[in-house]
């Protein structure tokens, strides 16, 4: 009753029993992006271009490794750095190295303590 003829659900899990207990046959399987993509994908979070700027090729690197390749984190912490000058920006991947270890939930956190509070209130 709830969906129109010809309607798609789009259910998103790790969990391949639930897909099967509820008979969903077409199953798409998403993998991360090739490193170069992901690369890319951070760069045009963080520089607004597809490559890093000059000098910063492998900081942006690292934090694309920092991130899992997660493309929500690659933006997140893109946006974390855009408009931000170079030094900041390396003394920030000091402060990723610390509390980033692929897990996106740390990732995701970068972002929100960038937020102001208004912002933040908004998630709780």
């Amino acid at each position: 009753q709830w969906f129109g003829s010809g309607s798609r659900i789009i259910v998103v899990t790790n969990d391949n029993h639930l897909l099967m207990a509820h008979e969903i046959n077409c199953i798409y399987k998403v993998s991360l992006p090739s490193q170069k993509h992901a690369l890319e994908m951070f760069c045009r979070s963080a520089f607004k271009q597809d490559s890093p700027p000059d000098g910063l090729m492998k900081f942006a690197s690292e934090v694309v490794q920092l991130a899992g390749s997660l493309p929500l984190g690659l933006s997140v912490l893109g946006s974390s750095l855009r408009g931000r000058k170079k030094e900041d920006c390396l003394n920030m991947l000091h402060r990723f190295r610390r509390s980033l270890d692929g897990k996106i939930e740390e990732t995701l956190r970068v972002g929100y303590d960038g937020l102001g509070k208004e912002d933040q209130a908004i998630f709780r």
